[in-house]
């Protein structure tokens, strides 16, 4: 559940400060970046789609990293097909300085 908020949180931002590209495919394209409060940054892309046959869907992708070496990625889609049936995935890596002082740590 919180990878599809943070999704939403960032598809949200990104409509909400970033750039369009339609093309005649039915297929809108929102991406952008932003600096955080704390000092990392914020970026991703949302497209949405659909056909005259009746299929639609949107997926999208971010990253968020917090200025001390953490990142998060999260990505994920849904969508409907032209015969009714429906698809969903969600995906979220979280990496944090200290997994990787670790990794080199443990070698």
């Amino acid at each position: 559940m919180k990878t599809a908020t943070l999704l939403a949180l960032t598809a949200a931002g990104l409509i909400a400060v970033a750039s369009t590209h339609a093309d005649a495919a039915g297929r809108v394209v929102r991406k952008g970046a932003t600096e955080t409060a704390e000092g990392g940054v914020a970026a991703g892309k949302a497209v949405g789609y659909s056909a005259p046959n009746g299929a639609a869907g949107v997926r999208g992708h971010g990253v968020v990293t917090d200025g001390n070496g953490n990142a998060t990625a999260v990505s994920g889609a849904a969508g409907r097909s032209a015969n009714g049936g429906t698809y969903g995935r969600a995906g979220k890596t979280t990496v944090g300085r200290h997994q990787l002082k670790e990794s080199t740590t443990n070698r």
